[in-house]
């Protein structure tokens, strides 16, 4: 029998939460555990309660750096571990990384794994930010010291970085690809339209998802024959620092192929319809769209970078192009619009990678198995 464990995540956000967290958190509460999500409040909140997940609430600034404001955080991550008396910890997020890991280190919890899901904005720009970045350098490697520590990657890129920063020993270091999908909940639909094309982007909307590439890219395009439609399906993320004020986002956005849908909690509609998929982003940890997507057999155009090229075979189950190459990536949409054929055996082959790589079922045990082991 089992032993029960007090398990308690921690998310910057509660829709971060139950959509990308909560399959795990079931998984652990079906299989004995106590467990609670340490989140800010949000709609979400009733969904975890309403399965027997407890919530303790948390106010957090994602990218605020106003030091008395992010110690009042600290003080507050601290308390609640207090409070809760988890066995394991399991942090996402980079503050969340930091704060959590800085906690349970001094509260010598039994174990915590600390999920590095990409390395963020903070070290994607090589030129600015050189103060934080030297103090979050220093608080990684202090928070992986202890034994009780271990970090989880998304992709060998990320862990490689984290190695070679020195900010952890390879011991320590653990790739899982995400919590996945649940394939058998997704009935493929290929793509074979000859017609207007649908090309499909959820996510933030930041200029670090390279979206003003695949914008230009598709503007391109459309200059020698109306074939597309861009569906950008997602919202204005103003603490990003490669966030795109309302002001510039109104221009770009007003352009006759685009189709503006907002954040969807419920994609299904958008895949079913999608003729390709497309992810230009400058670095990610594991882009769970992706994995969604090849779920619904869509084939699919994203940059050559970590993250992306850990799902995406070139020429196998999508085209991956050099990150911010705006002809490399219109020549590549262009290939797959002109070829119906060969967005439909790609996106065959992109719904066989995810039931052999990313179902959620083979995913989910190996958490499992690292809270008991």
């Amino acid at each position: 029998m089992t032993m029960e464990k007090r398990i308690l995540f921690a998310t910057n956000t509660s829709r971060h939460a139950w959509r990308h967290r909560s399959t795990l958190a079931l998984a652990a509460l079906n299989a004995g555990h106590k467990v609670c999500f340490l989140c800010p409040s949000g709609e979400e909140v009733a969904s975890m309660k309403a399965v027997g997940i407890e919530h303790i609430p948390l106010s957090i600034q994602r990218k605020g750096i106003n030091p008395f404001r992010e110690l009042i955080t600290l003080f507050s991550v601290y308390k609640s571990i207090k409070r809760f008396k988890p066995d394991i910890y399991h942090g996402f997020t980079i503050k969340l990384l930091i704060y959590g890991g800085i906690s349970c280190r001094l509260q010598k919890v039994p174990k915590y794994f600390l999920n590095v899901t990409g390395i963020g904005s903070l070290f994607l720009d090589s030129n600015s930010y050189n103060f934080t970045k030297k103090i979050v350098s220093h608080l990684y490697k202090w928070v992986f010291t202890p034994s009780q520590a271990r970090a989880i990657f998304q992709n060998s890129e990320d862990k490689k970085f984290f190695i070679n920063q020195k900010w952890i020993k390879k011991e320590k270091c653990i790739v899982i690809s995400g919590t996945g999908i649940d394939t058998r909940k997704i009935v493929p639909s290929y793509s074979t339209r000859n017609e207007k094309v649908n090309i499909l982007y959820a996510g933030r909307i930041i200029k670090d998802k390279g979206i003003s590439e695949l914008i230009s890219a598709c503007e391109n395009i459309q200059k020698n024959q109306d074939c597309l439609r861009l569906h950008i399906c997602g919202e204005l993320d103003s603490e990003n620092p490669s966030n795109y004020s309302q002001h510039e986002w109104e221009t770009i956005s007003k352009k006759e192929f685009i189709r503006l849908h907002g954040f969807q909690s419920q994609m299904k509609k958008h895949f079913e319809k999608a003729d390709i998929v497309c992810l230009p982003s400058y670095r990610e940890g594991l882009p769970l769209f992706l994995i969604e997507a090849g779920a619904y057999g869509k084939v699919a155009v994203a940059s050559d970078v970590p993250g992306c090229n850990t799902i995406i075979t070139n020429n196998e189950n999508g085209l991956l192009v050099e990150v911010k190459n705006i002809v490399a990536l219109q020549e590549a949409l262009e290939l797959l619009i002109q070829n119906p054929d060969i967005r439909f055996k790609m996106g065959k082959k992109a719904r066989l990678n995810v039931e052999n790589n990313y179902d959620s079922h083979l995913l989910i045990n190996k958490y499992l198995q690292l809270y008991l082991n």
